[in-house]
């Protein structure tokens, strides 16, 4: 029995290790992570996906919008991404510590791009551009914050449009839903949900002919359709 079982943890690792080492870096420290979160996400939040063939296929520059529902949000989206996201998010909530956690360095290893909301922010935009012009992929919340009450939208703010036109862009739309309904990051990590992902479009303004000004409102229209809220 016990020859067995050790064959039978070989072969694990044998499956395991490779898909590790694999990670949006190619490194293990990045691969280990991401295994994490998917592992976090399936088992925490029973997340479920759709049209994961989208995110897989993005090949280049690439800007994933969605709704804005969690702290959870980018954690399920990179879940299932083959290649690192990196999210603009609000400096506000780049929280230092979280209890006795330090996270200062997990946002400086995870790339995040502080956004100052409290004034016209051309630092972000700029560190956003010059990733997608390094053939990256930057994640953006055009609601600027997490949507409450819970399972509505807020206006999309003008910043999309903005780097959207600069960089020429494709933009992945995702919607999310289900995700827990809590107030703050630690509350949002610790209560179980049912989470969704559904991948529903690649859009591409300049192929539409979308005006810079006009992405923000085009695109708040079609997730106010997906999501079926006024």
């Amino acid at each position: 029995m016990l020859w067995i079982g050790l064959a039978v943890l070989w072969l694990v690792l044998i499956w395991w290790a490779p898909r590790v080492v694999s990670g949006p870096r190619g490194d293990f420290e990045s691969g280990f992570a991401v295994w994490l979160i998917h592992a976090y996400c399936r088992v925490m939040h029973r997340a479920r996906y759709h049209n994961v063939e989208l995110i897989r296929s993005i090949s280049g520059p690439a800007i994933i919008v969605a709704n804005h529902t969690s702290a959870i949000d980018p954690l399920l989206i990179q879940a299932v991404c083959p290649r690192e996201v990196r999210w603009m998010m609000g400096s506000d909530m780049a929280v230092e510590r979280l209890g006795w956690l330090h996270l200062e360095p997990i946002w400086r290893w995870s790339g995040v791009i502080r956004v100052d909301r409290s004034g016209n922010d051309r630092s972000s935009v700029r560190k956003a551009l010059e990733y997608l012009e390094q053939g990256g992929i930057v994640g953006i919340f055009p609601e600027g914050k997490i949507a409450r009450p819970h399972g509505t939208l807020l206006p999309f703010m003008p910043g999309i449009g903005l780097i959207a036109s600069r960089s020429g862009a494709q933009i992945l739309c995702a919607v999310i839903a289900g995700t827990p309904g809590t107030e703050g990051v630690v509350a949002a990590l610790q209560t179980r949900s049912q989470s969704s992902v559904r991948f529903v479009e690649i859009v591409k303004p300049d192929e539409l002919k979308w005006r810079g000004s006009e992405i923000a409102a085009k695109l708040e229209a079609k997730f106010r359709a997906w999501l079926n809220v006024e």
